[in-house]
């Protein structure tokens, strides 16, 4: 049945953290962290980042175990974009549905933005970005992002609907109605020259995706 096809489902991801890095299926979402001191351990791998070659790649040295690549980085959000699109689909008896279109491909993935629910006509950015200069910085992708913490929370507000008493972990609010900018725990989601804070707004992120996964799989088809 239905429950049995989340669980297949929901078995495919795994959200977990190392150190300051939320994680999705072991891909790091975040920017930067400042370098800790010489062969500080990681607690929640075990593995030791130093001087010496370590961690997952094999050969991280200095601050690289600190630094997370666009690669990983768009990976990461297209889990992401492709575990809510689940939550959309598979949700019976809390129906989920997005103001915006979450179109998952990978490291390529896409968000559709519509101006209100149901809207015909969608507007599509790109939910993966890299290194290369533009004039007008990371605008497209930070408005794909937005767009993906809106899908957040209207995953959260049927939630609510269905359980006055739950509240996510990270309050997501919108601070901008026009620009549709939005924080997380009072913290903006969108990227920008803070990659500390940004790193904290998306393992915010996470945690509010990995709390509403637990509950929708506690409740589905109940």
């Amino acid at each position: 049945g239905h429950a049995q096809q989340w669980n297949v489902t929901n078995d495919c991801f795994h959200i977990w953290h190392r150190g300051p890095f939320a994680t999705i299926n072991g891909l790091r979402l975040g920017a930067e962290v400042p370098s800790p001191s010489c062969n500080e351990k990681d607690s929640s791998s075990g593995l030791t980042f130093g001087s010496h070659d370590g961690g997952s790649g094999g050969g991280l040295r200095n601050n690289d175990a600190f630094k997370v690549s666009w690669v990983e980085i768009n990976s990461a959000l297209g889990l992401t974009t492709l575990l809510l699109a689940s939550l959309e689909k598979k949700q019976p008896g809390c129906p989920i549905r997005f103001q915006h279109d979450l179109v998952p491909m990978g490291s390529t993935s896409k968000i559709g933005l519509r101006k209100t629910m149901g809207a015909a006509a969608a507007t599509y950015y790109n939910l993966y970005s890299d290194d290369s200069f533009s004039l007008f910085g990371k605008r497209n992708f930070n408005l794909a992002l937005n767009g993906l913490l809106k899908c957040l929370l209207d995953a959260a507000e049927a939630v609510e609907k269905r359980d006055r008493t739950i509240v996510l972990p990270h309050e997501i609010e919108l601070t901008n109605s026009n620009q549709n900018e939005m924080t997380i725990g009072k913290i903006p989601v969108t990227f920008g020259t803070d990659g500390e804070q940004w790193t904290r707004a998306m393992k915010y992120m996470l945690t509010d995706v990995k709390w509403l996964v637990a509950f929708v799989s506690k409740h589905v088809d109940r």
